[in-house]
């Protein structure tokens, strides 16, 4: 089959011999869906760049026929904020989609199924964003939709917005919520999809970081495995984006397992396709700065952890000027928290890691608050900074106390950050405080 989509000033490409021959020039309506159609699926391949343009010229089709508040303009609005979001600029991405979503709303009405459609990529571009919050009340409302037009049980999207949910209650450290979440996640795509489907695969790996997160390493890591395969198997995808961080998130738990050997390889192999599927300066190419960062930092090697954590901040650096990320984002603050916690480990790095770990409090405080475990980790690095900087610091002391029973709640007295923390306590000469029985 040959479909022309054109305009009458384009030079026309010669038909293969034999092919049913579709000119779509006088039928916009439709030139524009398969358009849309098209990009997306080019998208959910990993073609990204073949994808957007497609998209974009069905949006440009959609504009020039239907104007800017059309519903048909809406279907390729929220699809752009889609392909913005997959690229990497997830501020363009939240604009274009809420554009969408008022038109909807005006056309369709607050509870409709469009509607639904444009909060389940707004959700998905705030975590992007880390607006965790703001995740949760649009996924919620998007599911609340379905699940009055009674759709709850047979619509591809109820998996999408129940992952953002998910995701957002693994953020906060509630892993039982998240798993009973993806539980239910996996058995609706089991029905709708199948297990050797790609969206079986990529709601199985977040699944698997709950685990991971709730220290269940070894079945996280089978659960992984089992992603990379079928995401492997898929002739479609040899090179998905989606693959990239299976492989990044295999390589967490292969750390926290202790298999710094295997976890760095796999890193590094994430980086590379990475670097190759989306673009060097995308911020997922950061995430895989940061994640190499941690296993240089286990390996002790504190001058490789910085390096690598550098890294990761210029490239978040510079989405942060080309607008894609907001100047305060988790991304941010965890690259450097970990930069500071490298510093302190190395000679005359005290007062850098004093003015990071500054900065990234603000962050934490606002997403997780001051009695988060984040914000407890980075104000004992702070601690530590002050403390080597002027042994006498009432500060230095005072996070350092604050800061270790709150790590010991959140992760363990015997978890490798908390017994750090109690070093830098001990060599402060404070008594380590009450931990409950911790």
């Amino acid at each position: 089959m040959f479909i022309l989509i054109a305009d009458d000033s384009t030079s026309l490409p010669e038909p293969p011999k034999g092919a049913l021959q579709i000119d779509l020039r006088d039928q916009p309506e439709q030139a524009g869906a398969i358009l849309d159609a098209l990009g997306l699926a080019l998208l959910h391949r990993g073609r990204l760049e073949d994808g957007k343009k497609l998209i974009e010229r069905g949006l440009d089709l959609r504009r020039h026929f239907f104007g800017e508040d059309h519903p048909d303009t809406a279907r390729s609005l929220n699809s752009y904020a889609c392909a913005l979001r997959q690229s990497g600029d997830a501020v363009a991405a939240e604009a274009e989609v809420r554009k969408s979503l008022a038109i909807d709303s005006r056309v369709f009405g607050g509870s409709s199924y469009p509607v639904a459609l444009n909060l389940n990529e707004l959700a998905v571009t705030q975590l992007q964003l880390g607006e965790f919050a703001a995740a949760e009340q649009s996924a919620q409302s998007g599911l609340n939709i379905l699940e009055t037009l009674h759709l709850e049980c047979t619509d591809p999207n109820v998996t999408r917005l129940l992952d953002a949910l998910g995701r957002v209650q693994q953020t906060r450290g509630n892993y039982e919520r998240a798993a009973d979440i993806y539980t239910k996640v996996l058995d609706l795509d089991r029905r709708q999809v199948g297990h050797r489907h790609l969206k079986y695969a990529l709601h199985l790996i977040n699944f698997a970081t709950v685990k991971a997160s709730a220290g269940k390493l070894q079945e996280a890591k089978e659960d992984m495995t089992t992603a990379v395969r079928i995401i492997r198997e898929d002739v479609q995808r040899p090179r998905h984006p989606d693959l990239v961080d299976v492989l990044a998130n295999l390589g967490s738990v292969l750390r926290a397992m202790g298999d710094l050997k295997g976890a760095k390889e796999v890193l590094q192999e994430a980086l590379a396709l990475n670097i190759e599927v989306r673009d060097r300066k995308h911020p997922y190419v950061g995430n895989d700065h940061a994640r190499i960062g941690r296993v240089s930092y286990d390996l002790k090697d504190f001058g490789a952890a910085a390096e690598s954590f550098r890294a990761a901040l210029a490239i978040y650096e510079h989405n942060v000027k080309a607008g894609h990320l907001p100047a305060k984002h988790a991304f941010i603050a965890e690259a450097e928290a970990w930069l500071a916690r490298s510093l302190v480990e190395i000679k005359e790095g005290a007062e850098e890691a004093h003015r990071l770990a500054r900065a990234a409090l603000p962050t934490w405080a606002a997403e997780f608050g001051e009695r988060s475990v984040e914000y407890a980790i980075t104000s004992a690095v702070l601690g530590r900074a002050l403390y080597l900087i002027d042994h006498s610091s009432v500060e230095a002391r005072e996070r350092l106390a604050k800061a270790y029973p709150v790590v010991v709640a959140a992760r363990g007295a015997e978890s490798a950050v908390a017994k750090l923390i109690l070093s830098w306590l001990e060599a402060a000469n404070v008594s380590p405080p009450c931990t409950n029985g911790h």
